[in-house]
């Protein structure tokens, strides 16, 4: 009888070392990877302020050769929220995503190499955004390019 108790709690043990062995965090979500929600341009306009208000650095920090002032930034931005001259909407939202692409790229960088995950989650909702109000022709196109920069 005392064997059978001593075994019922190694069992027992066993499973709880088991089970503490498992409960390893879930690695984090890459942008690509997270659940697309609406976003509107306003959102990312305040988080991308809210950013540079809280890291200026972010002004002289430069990725391929490429650093986005505030007017610059707010040029490609308003690129990636109403496209350009385009012959019809399927181009028109090529342009958008297009010119959104970089810029996640830049916060996604920025948020990377200067550990600053408020970056990322600025180039998270840029990509929210630009999915979500485009065509998934359109979103796709933006994705896979991403991809091809190693975004995750």
């Amino acid at each position: 009888m005392l064997h059978v108790k001593i075994l019922l709690l190694l069992v027992i043990v066993v499973m709880a070392l088991a089970a503490c062995g498992n409960a390893v965090a879930p690695p984090a979500r890459g942008i690509l990877d997270a659940p697309a929600q609406a976003t509107t341009l306003t959102q990312v306009r305040q988080a991308i302020d809210t950013l540079y208000r809280r890291h200026p650095g972010i002004t002289e920090f430069s990725v391929k050769n490429v650093t986005y002032t505030p007017a610059a930034r707010d040029k490609v931005l308003k690129i990636c929220s109403e496209g350009s001259v385009a012959a019809d909407n399927q181009e028109r939202e090529r342009q958008k995503v297009l010119a959104c692409a970089p810029l996640i790229f830049f916060f996604y960088n920025y948020g990377q190499q200067s550990a600053v995950p408020e970056s990322v989650d600025v180039a998270r909702l840029l990509y929210a955004y630009a999915t979500t109000n485009s065509s998934a022709d359109a979103a796709k196109v933006l994705t896979d390019l991403l991809r091809s920069w190693q975004i995750a």
